[in-house]
């Protein structure tokens, strides 16, 4: 991907320095009346005491299928990774190396993964603002589509969540076991999620994918209309 103000990797590397400048406030002044949160989206600043010491009290499959479970998580790995990555940014520093150096060796692992991090919060919290100004009808299967984002995104990053203790091996079960449900729960819906996005059979340009559901009549008659085929 590339924008104006750079490719992707730039873009991630601007938000961590951003996050971590505003961390960095925070503890020297013990306050958050100067960081700059005009979006809100740093709120997690406001509670790190609180959002350190949490920990997923889910039993069963289903409880993941709450926000007031898996939002937790995301802002427990938010804040863990923060740490973790101004520890190894103030080592590379403490060995000597120079300003540029240090930070440069302080994204891999650590830098990259607070964006990455803060991102998916982010896009999870706003899904969740968006399904409530949708119609009525079509918000059960948006919120399985939500819950599904929130528990791939923490299946992708197990060990992240196993190293801050918000998840034991109890939960990462569970986290598997309520992603089988939801793929279950939404293959009735996989059609019309997909029809959803309105792309045209003309640019689409697929057999399988036409509008009409008819992938063997389409399949056939691509084949018999290709001189090279027979």
């Amino acid at each position: 991907m590339l924008t104006y103000e750079g490719d992707n990797n730039i873009l991630i590397q601007q938000t961590t320095k951003f996050i971590l400048e505003m961390y960095r406030i925070v503890v020297e002044t013990n306050s958050t009346d100067s960081i700059k949160d005009p979006l809100g989206t740093l709120y997690f600043l406001r509670k790190l005491d609180e959002i350190s010491n949490y920990k997923c009290t889910a039993t069963t499959p289903a409880d993941f299928f709450q926000t007031a479970i898996y939002i937790p998580a995301f802002e427990a790995r938010l804040v863990h990774l923060i740490k973790q990555a101004v520890q190894k940014l103030m080592d590379c520093i403490a060995a000597n190396q120079d300003p540029f150096d240090a930070w440069n060796n302080s994204q891999v692992f650590y830098g990259q993964n607070v964006a990455k991090a803060y991102m998916e919060l982010s896009i999870t919290q706003h899904f969740l603002k968006q399904i409530e100004k949708a119609s009525p009808s079509i918000q059960p299967v948006l919120q399985k589509m939500c819950h599904l984002y929130a528990l791939t995104r923490i299946e992708k990053d197990l060990g992240t969540f196993r190293e801050n203790e918000y998840l034991t091996s109890f939960h990462t079960e569970l986290v598997k076991k309520g992603i089988l449900q939801l793929l279950s729960d939404l293959k009735h819906d996989a059609v019309s999620l997909v029809d959803s996005f309105n792309i045209p059979d003309k640019i689409l340009f697929a057999p399988i994918g036409q509008s009409d559901g008819e992938a063997y009549k389409h399949f056939y008659g691509q084949t018999v209309s290709n001189k090279d085929a027979l």
